[in-house]
């Protein structure tokens, strides 16, 4: 295991470390696979994480499986005031049985859907290990934007105030650059994946094809959602993942 990574036993995973309320990425401990679970409409956050406690019971796993959350938002916020719902969020997830000591190992991502956003913070799909014999790595990479980790905000956002077609193809390029970072600490690489997302209310098409030339087979494509970042003056977000399965849940 790199040595830029972190153990989380109870989980059966290990994370990079990232911000207060989310890791940069997680990947199966050996012996662990991951599942992918995604509901069929968003689930307000207090009742999703009820659901997934259930669920996670019922197969056998502890609250500490799981690993990754998509999130939506009702819209972009500010950058202090994303902040302060992390704190609210990181609590919720100790009170709903997580076992977390200082920041989360969970890797996530956050977008605000532009058509049909809910109305409250929700879950669209997340993500929890499970005992496996399977070497496959399985892994989750939280949604990353065109701002570094931990840099000043606004000023460094790549190319910030800039939405012209060069400058969003600059902004996804370098994002994917960062994402592919990501994947490097974690011990991956696209031919580990199996599901490649990207997020913006902008026409990012070009882009597009520029992961699926990465995907080296390019047989998983990419899923755009037509979603803002989760933070105003981002203008676009990505993640990745590869999981050794895939599930759909009802909204209710």
């Amino acid at each position: 295991m790199s040595k830029s990574l972190m153990s989380f036993t109870p989980g059966g995973y290990a994370y990079a470390p990232g911000g207060f309320a989310y890791s940069q990425g997680v990947v199966a401990l050996p012996g662990f696979s991951m599942l992918h679970c995604r509901f069929a409409a968003p689930v307000p956050f207090a009742k999703a994480l009820a659901r997934i406690s259930r669920l996670l019971t019922d197969s056998g796993r502890p609250m500490a499986a799981l690993c990754s959350l998509e999130l939506r938002l009702p819209r972009p916020l500010g950058f202090d005031e994303f902040g302060a719902i992390n704190l609210d969020y990181v609590d919720a997830l100790v009170a709903a049985g997580v076992p977390i000591v200082g920041a989360s190992p969970i890797a996530r991502s956050n977008v605000a859907p532009l058509v049909n956003a809910p109305s409250e913070l929700s879950v669209h799909g997340f993500t929890f290990t499970v005992p496996s014999v399977d070497e496959q790595p399985c892994f989750v990479v939280s949604g990353s934007s065109e701002w570094p980790q931990d840099g000043r905000f606004p000023e460094d956002i790549h190319r910030y105030g800039e939405t012209s077609d060069a400058a969003l193809h600059d902004k996804a390029m370098w994002t994917i650059a960062a994402v592919e970072v990501r994947m490097a600490m974690l011990g991956v690489d696209w031919s580990h994946a199996t599901m490649t997302q990207s997020y913006s209310a902008h026409n990012v098409f070009p882009a597009m094809a520029a992961l699926i030339e990465r995907q080296q087979t390019g047989a998983q494509g990419v899923v755009w959602h037509l979603s803002r970042p989760p933070v105003q003056g981002w203008e676009y977000e990505m993640d990745v993942k590869g999981v050794a399965g895939v599930r759909f849940l009802s909204a209710s």
